[in-house]
């Protein structure tokens, strides 16, 4: 668990450095996409992730084909959330 903590840890600095660097370079706004996956994948935190993708949809100019991916993403992830998240729906399947 020392280990798992740890690497959490860091995905949050890492995540804090770069909102740190937003707030100086705002066009770089594929780094709202990196932090909602960061959040999605790393930290398995839906909640943040869809509040962070839906910043990158709302800053970044996107390509329609593009910002169709995300906005798939951001579904889904809301669905996760509305089923109570992954543990949840994992259970449900077991049943």
């Amino acid at each position: 668990a020392g280990a798992a903590q740890d690497q959490k840890v860091q995905y949050e600095k890492a995540i804090s450095c770069y909102e740190g660097f937003l707030t100086k370079r705002p066009e770089r706004t594929e780094l709202w996409e990196r932090i909602a996956k960061t959040y999605q994948v790393r930290l398995q935190d839906f909640d943040n992730a869809v509040k962070y993708y839906e910043i990158y949809l709302a800053k970044a100019k996107l390509a329609p084909k593009e910002s169709g991916k995300i906005s798939k993403v951001v579904k889904s992830l809301k669905d996760i959330i509305s089923k109570g998240g992954l543990k949840a729906m994992m259970k449900e399947m077991e049943e």
